[in-house]
């Protein structure tokens, strides 16, 4: 082959890879495309089940108020001195050797013992003091609890509104969008309060793959909205009753829900409720929150739901607890 066959294949051989590293380069987006789709398909419907299985998830031991209130005071540490024996001991029993005798160092070296003892009693003043606050610490908490426990055990509402605030994990309701409060009404009852932001927390768009592989991006349809803002808002009401009923020694608990709705009558959008349910403990404990429908099991208790699949709530009336035996 002479010299201009040899270019002519040289740049035959550029041109080949050049084709393969480009069709490689496509091939490689669309493997990256296919793999951001199913990403984004698996994303949403996680979030899906998420907003619609709160309800699912498992929460703590019950609290045993009766425990806290008879829960024995923490005891106090003995102080036990760690360094300063040691110290002091090397002190008592150092006797300067020939050597420290010859270089008049005896002095210097004892010197430096006692340095050691004053640090070492130092450090033992201050593991004391840090052993003092951990147990003033513990006392205080202990008082506490046992104080709550005593009032939670007197049935005394505003127990109630501390142990939720302080012991509770509604918040992570809180945090997809929906904002929940609590209340003691004049008779005693519990109320839960649910401002819903639908708009907030159920898709506007549905996201699925195609036979391609690519991703499907379109509107969510009207009546799967709504079911899914009904099943949201059921699955919100049964965490709440699971958090509650485990916090606290209560047989009953209101919960409304609220959102905003079109008043016919002002032609304003207000907020207003959409659904009210008195959930009953001996009811609730009997629920396997794992495989229940949210939305149907709202049919085990007394409740004000007006729902339909094609225009979803309409504006109802919350549940009188009071006359409920």
């Amino acid at each position: 082959m002479g010299w201009k066959g040899t270019v002519r294949s040289l740049e035959s051989s550029m041109k080949r890879a050049a084709r393969d590293a480009e069709r490689q380069r496509k091939q490689n987006e669309k493997l990256q495309v296919l793999a951001e789709a199913e990403a984004t398909v698996a994303a949403f419907n996680e979030y899906i089940e998420q907003i619609t299985g709160l309800h699912k998830e498992r929460l703590g031991a019950p609290v045993d108020w009766v425990q806290h209130a008879e829960a024995p005071a923490p005891k106090e540490t003995v102080s036990i001195k760690r360094y300063e024996p040691d110290a002091r001991f090397a002190l008592e029993i150092f006797k300067p050797n020939f050597v420290q005798r010859l270089l008049n160092t005896a002095d210097k070296k004892r010197e430096k013992l006692k340095r050691s003892l004053k640090e070492a009693g130092s450090k033992d003043d201050e593991n004391q003091k840090k052993i003092q606050e951990s147990f003033q610490k513990e006392f205080a908490n202990w008082e506490k609890e046992k104080t709550l426990a005593g009032r939670i055990l007197r049935n005394d509402g505003e127990a109630y509104l501390e142990a939720i605030e302080s012991r509770s994990s509604i918040d992570k309701i809180d945090d997809l969008g929906s904002y929940v409060s609590f209340k003691i009404t004049e008779n005693g009852d519990l109320v839960s309060s649910i401002n819903v932001h639908s708009d907030d927390v159920i898709p506007s768009e549905k996201y699925s793959l195609r036979q391609s592989g690519s991703l499907s991006a379109r509107q969510m349809p009207k009546t799967e909205f709504n079911e899914l803002y009904q099943d949201y808002v059921c699955s919100v009401i049964l965490r709440i009753a699971s958090e509650i009923f485990a916090l606290l020694p209560i047989e009953r608990l209101l919960v409304n829900a609220v959102d905003d709705l079109l008043n016919s009558k002002t032609g304003h959008i207000e907020e207003q409720m959409i659904l009210s349910v008195a959930v009953m403990r001996k009811t609730f404990k009997d629920l396997k929150l794992s495989d229940v429908d949210p939305s149907e099991a709202m049919d085990n208790f007394v409740h004000n739901m007006n729902f339909k699949r094609t225009q979803g709530f309409a504006i109802v009336a919350p549940v009188n607890i009071e006359e409920l035996c």
